[in-house]
C-alpha cells in the first residue's frame, strides 16, 4: 500500500503518484535503450578479424580482465594490461592486425639439432640449465594492399609465463632478413640463431616489464616500415622475428603467447599496421619471368666437380655473376630424387673408373656418367610464369612431403663422395649407395630421435648438481629430471629406441667420443665403445632398435660410418671407402 502523507496545513500527497512518474520515465530510457541495441547492436557486436582491414580502431582504451593461472600458478589472477592508444584508420584507409598462422609460432632449443617447437603454446626465450631458447614467428602480409602508405606499425606481445623469470637479462625482438624466412617449418635452433638480423625493435625488455598477461608494445621506425612496404611491392609476403633473451648464467627463462594450442590465453602476437587507400592503379608486376624445371645431375667425383667449378669461374670473368634464383621458384613434386650408385666390385675397376673420368675431364670438363639404377621423375619439364602463381593465406599449417616410403629403413648420412657436401642414403650393410638430390628428408629423418616412441618424452643432454647428465623432461616443457649422471667430460647427442626401452649417448673424455646405451628407466648403462677404436659420435637406432649406427673417426679425422649391436658386438665398417662420412640417421 502506498502512504500517504498529511501536512501541518491538511493537504494530503500520495507518495504513490510520484513513483508511478518514475516508474514511466524509467520505462522510457528502458525503450530507447532496447532501439539503440537493435540498430547498433550488430555493429557493436561484430568481431575484429585476423590480417584483414577494420573500418573501426581495434585498441581500446586501459582495461583489465581477469584471468585464472597458468600451469598450476598457486596465487593470484593475471591482470590483462591492453595497450592505451587508439588506432585511427588514415581516410580512405583501414587498420589491418595481423597474426600468425597455426604453426608459425613457438620455440627452438640449442640442446636439439634438428627440428622445432612450432606450434607449440608459448614463446620460450632465455636460458634454462645452460640450454638457450628463442621464441620465433612469422607474419603472413599478403592480406595488405601493394603499394599502399602505411602510417604507422606496432608489434604487440602478450606474456604468457613467468614461472622460470630469474633476475636480471633483457630480451630484444628482432627482425629476420628475407633469407630467413624460407621453409619456416623445418626451422632448427642453428637456423634461427645464426640467422641475419634486418633490424631490432626498441626498446629492449628488461625483468620488470615481463608478467603473465602484460602487453609488451613495439613502435616500428620510418626505416623499419619502408621495409614492410617493399617487400609487398616485391611480393615477398612474409615477415619472421626473433626473440633473444639471456644466453649465460642462472635460471632465466619469460614466455609470451603465441595464439595457439592447449595453453594459450588467445593473445597471439599482433602486427597493427595503420593503412593508407590502395593505390588507383595497381602497380604492375612487370613482365613474369619462366621458371624451366630441369634435373641437373651431381658431379660424379672430384674432379668433375673441379672442371664445373673453373668452367663456372671463367663464364662469370667473361659475362659477370649469374642471376641467383629466384623465392618464388615452383619445383615439380616429387621434391626428391633418388640415384643409385653403384660400387665397384673390386680395385681395379675403381681405378680404371677414375682414370676414364680423369681423362674425360681434362678434354671436356662435362664427364657426369649417368649410373644405371638411376630413378628420375616422369613428366615433361614445365614452364610456369611466375605471374600466374597466387599465395594465399591458409588457417592451417602447411603440411610436409610424405617421407618416402623407399627410404624407411635406409641410413641417411652426410658425406662428400660426389666432390661437395650433401645428404646420402645406404641399407644397413653399406649396400645401394644412393644420393639425395633434396635435404628434407635427411632432416625429417632426424628430427624425432630425441623423442620418445609415444611422442610425451624428449631426452637431451645437460647437467644435474654439477656433473655432465643424460636428462628426460617432457615435451613442451622446460623442467627435466637426470636418466644417468657422468663423473667427467660431457654427454652429447642422446637419441632414443624406436622400441622405448634403450636410450644411446656419446660421452666425451679427453676429446675423445665413446658411444654408451642405458635403459629408459636409468639403468643397466654399457659402455659399447672405446677409444682405442676412434672417437664415435651420432647414434642412430635401427629401426627394429637392435643395431645403432654411429660415427667413428680415425686418428686423422677421417669418418666412417659404423653399426654394433647393443652389447658392443657385431661391429661393421658399412662405409669402406677413402670419403668423409658422418651424422648418420636410421630412417624410420
Amino acid at each position: 500500500m502506498p502512504s500517504v502523507q498529511v501536512d501541518h496545513y491538511g493537504r494530503t500527497s500520495l507518495a504513490h503518484d510520484r513513483a508511478q512518474i518514475d516508474t514511466g520515465l524509467w520505462g522510457l530510457v528502458a525503450v530507447l535503450a532496447l532501439v539503440t541495441a537493435v540498430v547498433f547492436g550488430r555493429q557493436l557486436l561484430r568481431p575484429v578479424p585476423t590480417s584483414t582491414p577494420t573500418a573501426s580502431p581495434t585498441w581500446t582504451q586501459e582495461a583489465t580482465a581477469e584471468l585464472s593461472p597458468t600451469e598450476g600458478a598457486a596465487t593470484a589472477t593475471l591482470a590483462i594490461q591492453l595497450p592505451t592508444s587508439t588506432a585511427t584508420p588514415y581516410p580512405g584507409g583501414a587498420i589491418y592486425v595481423v597474426t600468425p598462422e597455426a604453426g608459425a609460432a613457438g620455440w627452438v632449443a640449442s640442446d636439439e639439432g634438428r627440428g622445432n617447437h612450432l606450434g607449440d603454446s608459448y614463446l620460450y626465450t632465455g636460458v634454462f640449465d645452460g640450454v638457450v631458447y628463442h621464441g620465433v614467428f612469422q607474419l603472413d602480409l599478403s592480406a595488405v594492399p601493394r603499394g599502399a602508405t602505411i602510417h604507422t606499425a606496432a608489434l604487440e606481445l602478450t606474456g604468457l609465463n613467468g614461472q622460470r623469470l630469474g633476475t636480471g637479462g633483457a630480451w630484444q625482438v628482432r627482425a629476420l632478413v628475407r633469407a630467413a624466412d624460407e621453409e619456416w617449418s623445418r626451422k632448427t635452433f642453428q637456423d634461427v640463431h645464426n640467422a641475419e638480423v634486418l633490424w631490432t625493435l626498441l626498446p629492449a625488455m628488461v625483468e620488470g616489464e615481463l608478467a603473465p598477461g602484460q602487453v609488451n608494445r613495439f613502435e616500428l621506425a620510418r626505416s623499419e616500415i619502408g621495409e614492410i612496404e617493399q617487400r609487398l611491392i616485391d611480393q615477398h609476403y612474409t615477415l619472421s622475428f626473433r626473440i633473444d633473451g639471456p644466453i649465460g648464467g642462472a635460471n632465466n627463462v619469460f614466455a609470451w603467447d603465441t595464439g595457439y594450442a592447449a595453453a594459450t590465453q588467445g593473445h597471439a602476437p599482433r602486427l597493427v599496421l595503420s593503412v593508407g587507400p590502395p593505390p588507383k592503379t595497381p602497380l604492375p608486376t612487370g613482365t613474369p619471368p619462366y621458371v624451366v624445371v630441369t634435373s641437373t645431375p651431381t658431379p660424379a667425383n672430384v674432379l668433375t666437380a673441379e672442371a664445373r667449378g673453373r668452367t663456372a669461374t671463367a663464364v662469370a670473368t667473361r659475362l659477370g655473376q649469374p642471376t641467383p634464383t629466384s623465392i618464388y621458384e615452383w619445383t615439380a613434386t616429387p621434391p626428391l630424387v633418388v640415384t643409385s650408385t653403384p660400387v665397384p666390385r673390386n680395385a681395379a675397376t675403381a681405378t680404371m673408373a677414375a682414370r676414364v673420368a680423369t681423362a674425360i675431364a681434362f678434354t671436356t670438363g662435362t664427364f657426369t656418367p649417368t649410373p644405371a639404377f638411376q630413378v628420375t621423375a616422369t613428366g615433361t619439364p614445365a614452364a610456369i610464369p611466375y605471374g600466374e602463381l597466387t599465395i594465399v593465406p591458409s588457417p592451417e599449417p602447411t603440411p610436409s612431403p610424405a617421407f618416402p616410403p623407399a627410404l624407411r629403413g635406409m641410413i641417411l648420412f652426410e658425406s662428400n663422395r660426389a666432390g661437395s657436401l650433401g645428404p646420402w642414403a645406404m641399407d644397413g650393410q653399406g649396400s645401394r649407395v644412393a644420393w639425395l638430390t633434396a635435404r628434407w628428408p635427411y632432416e625429417a629423418a632426424g628430427a624425432r630421435e630425441a623423442v620418445s616412441p609415444d611422442g610425451t618424452q624428449v631426452v637431451y643432454a645437460g647437467r644435474s648438481e654439477n656433473r655432465p647428465a643424460v636428462m628426460v623432461r617432457p615435451v613442451g616443457s622446460l623442467e627435466g629430471t637426470a636418466l644417468t649422471v657422468l663423473d667427467e667430460g660431457s654427454a652429447s647427442e642422446p637419441v632414443w629406441s624406436p622400441t622405448g626401452n634403450w636410450v644411446a649417448f656419446i660421452a666425451t673424455a679427453n676429446g675423445r667420443g665413446v658411444l654408451w646405451v642405458v635403459r629408459s628407466d636409468g639403468s643397466d648403462r654399457r659402455q659399447v665403445t672405446s677409444t682405442g677404436e676412434g672417437s664415435a659420435s651420432h647414434p642412430s637406432f635401427s629401426p627394429d632398435g637392435t643395431r645403432i649406427a654411429y660415427a667413428l673417426a680415425d686418428a686423422a679425422g677421417r669418418r666412417q660410418i659404423w653399426s654394433l649391436a647393443l652389447d658392443g658386438t657385431g661391429k661393421q665398417d658399412l662405409s669402406r671407402n677413402e670419403y668423409d662420412e658422418w651424422a648418420p640417421v636410421w630412417a624410420k
